[in-house]
């Protein structure tokens, strides 16, 4: 039947938009995902939870596809180069199974990564191998802006989708939307906004992830980062910087518990000890205060015409009062100017109309 060939066009679409992901062949992606979309909300309805997960894709390959083009109008980061605007491409297929799935581990600098299920790993080793003949890909000639409003639409449809749905599960896809909200604000540079929804994502996790659990550690770390490009927010930013550190901290602490550690054990151990001191780094990062850079002569003098302004007492009102009667008394010499000059052409014709403004004078008193 239609219905059944739209479900099977649906999974065909998801699959192969999932691998367009990891290979970070985001327009393709994208192109994928909007199909599955469009036949699952033809076979569901638009606000059905079987829709939920093709849009969380979808608004995740929207976002890619933003960054990438933003990596390609600033001139194109090194695929290899870690930057804070680098997004890790490891994807949780909607049809895993997972019953909880940590976010994944995407952010910048800071990878945070190491509870998410193995099937990712798989995935982004694959993607690695795609970087050198695609990563030109990731920018198909598409208006940044018009991607991150795409992405946040299909975002904010999926988050209304599972916040409807019971269940750990759902809380889970919840943060995960509220998170891709977040790295859309802060791409947008909707700083204020970004810091948000990346507290509403580390507010639904803390009651169903173990404290330990280095999906808060990213989130933690995301909030700080968003916090640093907000004025008087060093404190805040210095504080959750603290809290990503003490959480893995306790994953160590949890891992070192282990009797026997598997070589992934091991490995995460590692992982985690060099990415303690990255984000100390961070940490004393965000505790220094930018130098403002000393004033010039010309802002000095500037500074000074200032003061001599504000000195009447009775702050800005007064000076604002001062200026327009200064302008009135401007306006009254040009308009005597103009009665001498009109006296040069008759006494009759200047005389006139100084009758006539007394005469108008007296009309406005009276009324």
């Amino acid at each position: 039947t239609d219905s059944e060939q739209q479900l099977v066009d649906s999974s065909l679409l998801l699959a192969q938009g999932i691998r367009s992901l990891a290979l970070k062949k985001y327009p393709d992606a994208c192109d994928n995902f909007s199909r599955a979309v469009e036949h699952l909300t033809e076979k569901h309805g638009e606000m059905a939870p079987e829709c939920g997960d093709a849009l969380i894709l979808y608004g995740k390959a929207l976002l890619y596809n933003a960054i990438a083009q933003s990596a390609v109008l600033g001139g194109g980061p090194d695929s290899k180069q870690e930057t804070e605007q680098a997004v890790q491409n490891a994807v949780a297929g909607p049809s895993s199974g997972a019953a909880a799935q940590p976010l994944s581990a995407a952010t910048w600098k800071f990878s945070f990564g190491g509870d998410a299920p193995d099937d990712e790993e798989e995935e982004g080793g694959e993607g690695e191998e795609g970087d050198e003949e695609d990563e030109e890909e990731g920018a198909g000639g598409v208006d940044r802006d018009d991607e991150l409003e795409s992405a946040f639409a299909a975002l904010e449809q999926a988050r209304l989708i599972f916040s409807k749905v019971e269940g750990e599960e759902a809380k889970h896809k919840v943060a995960e939307v509220h998170k891709l909200l977040g790295e859309v604000e802060q791409e947008s540079s909707h700083f204020d906004n970004a810091v948000e929804e990346y507290t509403s994502a580390l507010n639904i996790l803390t009651t169903i992830l173990p404290p330990y659990n280095r999906s808060l550690s990213e989130l933690h770390m995301l909030i700080a980062l968003a916090l640093d490009f907000i004025p008087d927010s060093v404190d805040r930013a210095v504080s959750h910087a603290e809290k990503a550190k003490a959480v893995l901290l306790l994953k160590l602490a949890q891992l070192e518990e282990i009797e026997s550690k598997s070589d992934k054990d091991q490995k995460e151990i590692q992982d985690i000890k060099e990415l303690m001191g990255d984000v100390d780094m961070k940490i004393e990062d965000l505790k220094v205060v930018p130098i403002e850079a000393p004033k010039t002569e010309a802002e000095l003098k500037l500074d000074e015409l200032l003061k001599g302004a504000t000195t009447g007492g009775s702050g800005v009102v007064n000076n604002l009062n001062s200026l327009v009667k200064k302008k009135k008394k401007v306006v009254e010499a040009v308009e005597e100017a103009a009665a001498v000059e009109e006296e040069g052409k008759g006494k009759r014709k200047a005389e006139e109309p100084a009758e006539k403004g007394e005469e108008e004078k007296k009309v406005k008193v009276d009324a």
